[in-house]
């Protein structure tokens, strides 16, 4: 066992900087090492070869690590002229293998999939090279093996057995083509509760196609249990998601909605008419009423463009909150051009802006709420064209805004007050932004093994935090 003064002495050995050391020393699992010789050894060959900064991002490979394995992967990845790979993914040198890195190479050049790692360099740190030879052959005999190109995650976290029989399920069940629109499936479910869901749906008579349309339903079982048996607290804060779901599921989403076509829902499943209401944005409840009364009719469902009657008449007032929006959001990014970001909010507000004109009467209000809506969207869409400069700019101006190794050679992005986690999707974006990609979100998707949805939401995190240091960009 380790001590916390003799992790300390030996950091300090190694002229670790202050704000690194309490990170590291926060790592419990470094103390279960049988004695520190084994922290100066690593220590040693990452100095050697100049990767001791990468410590700061992964602490585990103080934890988990063994500087002659260390030193071996080190070599493998010179050798096959990868050493880059350690920039997006230090864990491999926490909990990769040399010997099993070398047989994922082979097996990899042999089914010409090397350029996987380029993708999911996280391969090397979990995957088993038997494992991923067996994931190969099942989906290569299903002609399914393009899935590796979107979701290479699923040769470092997959198992063959439940891969054959998920695509077995699915298979039965004329749901194959789920799978490209969501392959991580493949490793993140378990064959008997994709089976699950699939009878639950059965048994309620819900469409199996709806699994296509909404993967994600696959991962949240307990909730389609509650939904599906109309079993509704309105006190739940999740209440207005659940209800919105049942809704879809039940082909009573995406349409306009009279007062009794209301309360008939309402009466089916023993809620309120101000409890049905809650599915609707806050925005809308003060008007939804007026809107009720005035037209007849109100909008429930996802957004929608607007319609092309309401489209026509209203373009003036389109075109200023386009305006409006786009001058407000270069209050901020003044480096992006204005015709550009104007585009971009003319486009969303006419795809997206539909259920706000149907269900709002005033436009003063209907211009209020949409240019507050295109600001907050504005970090959501950072994967287009026309933010990827931004997000480079403001997020990752490593040398004004974030503190990092100065001995390191490629500027290491590391903000004090984010979490490890955190700093790792900004390294793994910057990297991907370094390399050309404008359209980068599903290359960090898959390098970090989080969901789309999981990343915006990372992205806006990240930026409130920076914003409340005082460090974005005016």
């Amino acid at each position: 066992m380790i001590i916390e003064r003799d992790l300390l002495a030996v950091l300090k050995k190694y002229h670790i900087e202050e704000k690194y050391i309490s990170k590291i020393l926060k790592n419990k699992h470094i103390y279960t090492r049988k004695d520190i010789n084994g922290v100066e050894e690593i220590l040693k060959v990452l100095e050697n070869h100049s990767f001791i900064y990468l410590v700061y991002r992964c602490t585990s490979i103080l934890a988990r690590g063994k500087s002659s394995e260390i030193a071996k992967i080190i070599k493998v990845l010179e050798d096959h002229d990868l050493l880059h790979l350690l920039e997006i993914c230090p864990t491999i040198l926490a909990f990769g293998k040399s010997s099993e890195i070398l047989s994922i190479f082979k097996i990899l050049e042999d089914h010409d999939l090397l350029h996987l790692l380029e993708i999911c360099p996280s391969i090397l740190a979990s995957g088993k090279s038997s494992e991923i030879a067996k994931i190969i052959k099942v989906l290569e005999d299903k002609s399914l093996l393009h899935l590796l190109e979107i979701c290479p995650t699923i040769l470092a976290q997959g198992k063959a057995s439940e891969i054959a029989k998920m695509i077995e399920i699915l298979e039965k069940k004329d749901l194959l083509s789920i799978l490209d629109f969501c392959p991580s499936i493949l490793w993140m479910l378990k064959a008997k509760k994709l089976e699950f869901v699939i009878s639950l749906f059965e048994e309620k008579g819900i469409n199996l196609k709806k699994l296509e349309e909404k993967t994600n339903l696959m991962f949240i079982i307990p909730t389609l249990e509650e939904i599906l048996s109309k079993k509704f607290d309105v006190k739940d804060d999740l209440f207005a998601n659940k209800l919105s779901l049942y809704l879809w599921l039940t082909e009573q989403y995406n349409k306009m909605y009279t007062d009794s076509q209301i309360e008939f829902v309402c009466q089916e499943l023993n809620i309120s008419k101000y409890d049905f209401l809650k599915i609707l944005p806050n925005i809308f409840h003060e008007t939804l009423e007026q809107t009720l009364q005035l037209r007849g009719k109100i909008w429930v469902g996802e957004r929608i463009p607007i319609p092309k009657e309401i489209l026509h008449e209203k373009a003036s007032l389109v075109l200023e909150i386009a305006k409006v929006a786009t001058n407000k959001i270069r209050k901020i990014y003044k480096n992006i051009p204005f015709d550009d970001l104007y585009d971009w909010c003319l486009s969303y507000v006419i795809e997206n802006g539909g259920d706000i004109f149907l269900n709002c009467i005033d436009d003063k209000n209907i211009k209020n709420i949409l240019i507050s809506y295109l600001y907050k969207s504005r970090f959501t869409y950072f994967g287009s064209s026309v933010f990827s400069k931004t997000l480079e700019d403001d997020l990752l101006a490593k040398k004004e805004y974030a503190s990092y190794d100065k001995d390191a050679s490629n500027n290491l992005i590391y903000y004090p007050f984010l979490e490890e986690e955190e700093n790792n999707l900004l390294n793994a974006i910057s990297f991907y932004i370094e390399q050309g990609h404008q359209i980068y979100s599903e290359l960090v998707s898959n390098n970090l093994g989080i969901s789309l949805e999981k990343l915006k939401e990372m992205l806006e995190i990240i930026k409130e935090k920076i914003s409340s240091q005082g460090l974005v960009r005016k």
